[in-house]
Order: structure tokens, then C-alpha cells, then sequence
């Protein structure tokens, strides 16, 4: 991932810390451009805790001691650890700003009695890509790509060929679904026969995908299937299982109205369903944010 220079990584002190400090060693070879690791925990009340010692220079020590448990030189030497008072949400997405940071990375947290929503609510509102870790140990080696062909899956599907590039023994799954009209007994075919039409054209949509993207077939595996399940993130969910794949990338425009629906209606239940593989949300830089300081206050 020649382009993710400054990564942030917020971390709250549970196991899941170390899936996070984790994946980044245990996968340095994707981050090869890789400048600043900004390591990061925002407490609501620096206050609220007797200590001899100013809290927050107790917790930032915490963060130190996590990455150097590692003994990875190579992380240590790109990593700057910071405390925050406030409310994390705010903060998070403040100092993605500040720092100007290409990806966001956060562990998975289950929705239960509320924990996780600030997960849910960090992916949907940064402008940046985000990175989500499941509490795991991650290697990466297989890909999984849900492609629709639009523009925001070839922002994904050619961030999926640079990592396959760089991880070792990488395979690649470009993944397509499509459904059967509701109406096509008007056409006269037989549902069979429609599956058999639709399939056709999903394979011709998907080779001229490649082709715009100017990547070779043979640096892909295409799968193609009638989705049957009731959701299509849940489709994907499965077929990752099935692959038993390291990683799903999904594409998403950014900040704007079109790229909030799409994160609502389907990365968004990856976020909260999937919990096998990492998710990495693709979101272009520098797009069209005219709704983001509305957005903010939401």
C-alpha cells in the first residue's frame, strides 16, 4: 500500500490492542512506505483516577509497553504514542485531520450492551480508509473483493492487487453477485434460464471491469454467484468463511451523500457481522466533502 504513510491506531487497553499492534508487525511488508505510526487513546476524564503519577503519562507508558513487548524494531522506530482528554469520537476524527492520516485502524468490537457503536460511528463519519481488526491473529495471504464495477470497486480492486503485490503467496477473489429480476416471467424464461442469462452477463461485465482497470485476468479469481442469501453482506460474510479468506476490501467514495448510504446499507453490516477476517473500507482522499461539517454534528 505504496500510498498509506500515516496510520492511526486507536487502541483501549483491551486484548484487542495486541490484534492491532500485531497485524502491523506480522504484516509489514504491506506498509512499505510507511512514516508515522500514531498510536492513540482518548480518555473521557484524565481526572477521574487517583494516581502518584499524572495519569495520562501512566497510560502513555501502557501504550509503549504494548508496542515494545513486540521487539519490533521496525514498528518502534515509526510509532508516537498520545493521550487524549475528551470525548473519543470527536477526538479520532479531529486527529485524523491534524495528522493528515491515510488509514484508521480499530479493533472489532461486538454490539453488545453498546460497545462497538463507536466503531460503527468512527468508519462511517472519517474521511480517511479505515482498517478493521478482528480479534485474531492476521496474516495476510487471501483477498476477498466484492466488486459491483463501479468506481469506488476499482478504487478497491486495484488497492487489492498492490497488497496481493506485496504479501507473500497472496490469491485474490473478485467477488460479484447479482440476482434475478423479479419480474422476468414476463420475458417468458424460466427462472433457470434467467439465472443463466444474468450469470452470462455478469461474466462479460466482469472482464470488461478488468479491462478498464488495465489488470490482467490471470491476477484474479473471479467469482461469480446468484445471491441467495437475504442480505448481500451477509452473502459475503459466507463466501469469505467458505474462502476461510485474511481479508475483505470494499470500496467506498468517502464523505459524500451517495458513499453514506452505500457505507449504511452494506460495509456498515460488515462492520458489525464479519468478525473472521479484517475489513478495509477504501475511501478516495480528497473527494467531494460537501457534507462532511453536517455530518459531524450527526
Amino acid at each position: 500500500m505504496k500510498d498509506i504513510k500515516r496510520i492511526l491506531i486507536a487502541l483501549d487497553f483491551t486484548e484487542m490492542d495486541q490484534y492491532l499492534i500485531g497485524f502491523l508487525s506480522k504484516n509489514k511488508q504491506l506498509f512499505t512506505n510507511l512514516e508515522q505510526a500514531y498510536f492513540i487513546h482518548v480518555e473521557r476524564d484524565l481526572g477521574s483516577e487517583e494516581s502518584d503519577k499524572p495519569i495520562d503519562e501512566v497510560l502513555m507508558q501502557k501504550e509503549k509497553n504494548e508496542v515494545s513487548s513486540l521487539d519490533d524494531e521496525w514498528l518502534k522506530s515509526r510509532a508516537s504514542f498520545h493521550i487524549i482528554e475528551g470525548d473519543p469520537l470527536k477526538e479520532i476524527l479531529n486527529w485524523s485531520e491534524i495528522k493528515k492520516v491515510d488509514l484508521l485502524m480499530v479493533g472489532h468490537k461486538k454490539l453488545e450492551n453498546g460497545s462497538g457503536i463507536l466503531m460503527q460511528r468512527l468508519a462511517r463519519k472519517i474521511r480517511t480508509s479505515v482498517l478493521v481488526i478482528p480479534p485474531k491473529n492476521i496474516e495476510v495471504h487471501k483477498l476477498l473483493i466484492p466488486l459491483d464495477f463501479s468506481d469506488h470497486s476499482e478504487q478497491a480492486i486495484k488497492l487489492a492487487v498492490q497488497i496481493g503485490d506485496l504479501a507473500k503467496d497472496s490469491e485474490l477473489v473478485g467477488h460479484h453477485l447479482f440476482q434475478v429480476p423479479t419480474g422476468y416471467t414476463k420475458t417468458g424464461k424460466t427462472y433457470e434460464e434467467m439465472e443463466t442469462i444474468m450469470h452470462g452477463h455478469a461474466e462479460t461485465n466482469f472482464n470488461n471491469f478488468l479491462k478498464k482497470c488495465k489488470i490482467s485476468e490471470n491476477k484474479i479469481q473471479k467469482r461469480i454467484e446468484h445471491s441467495k442469501f437475504s442480505t448481500v453482506s451477509d452473502t459475503i460474510i459466507q463466501t469469505s468463511q467458505d474462502l476461510q479468506s485474511d481479508m475483505i476490501i470494499i470500496g467506498s467514495k468517502g464523505q459524500t451523500f451517495a458513499s453514506w448510504v452505500l457505507l449504511g446499507s452494506i460495509a456498515e453490516r460488515l462492520i458489525v457481522k464479519n468478525y473472521r477476517a479484517a475489513l478495509l473500507i477504501v475511501k478516495k482522499k480528497n473527494e467531494n466533502f460537501g457534507f462532511w461539517e453536517a455530518f459531524k454534528k450527526i
